[in-house]
């Protein structure tokens, strides 16, 4: 769900001086994280693709569905 950044400032104008600052210290934190992970993927995107065959343990676990979760892998890639 996506939120209008002027929703977003309304709320923020309604909070004490005090929750303003965790607020504000929030926001930086999650900058911060994502310009962690646009930049990690970006070097994960930058790599040479590997040639190497999966084990046969590897490609069990491939197909165990508890094993794998594709939620993380099915948002797109610049986070």
């Amino acid at each position: 769900m996506s939120v209008p950044a002027d929703e977003v400032y309304k709320v923020i104008e309604q909070l004490s001086p005090s929750d303003r600052k965790t607020v504000y210290h929030l926001a930086q934190f999650l900058r911060a994280r994502h310009q962690t992970m646009v930049k990690a993927w970006r070097d994960i995107e930058a790599q040479e693709p590997d040639d190497e065959p999966l084990s046969p343990e590897e490609a069990g676990q491939l197909r165990d569905p508890e094993f794998v979760s594709w939620e993380p892998g099915s948002k797109p890639h610049g986070i």
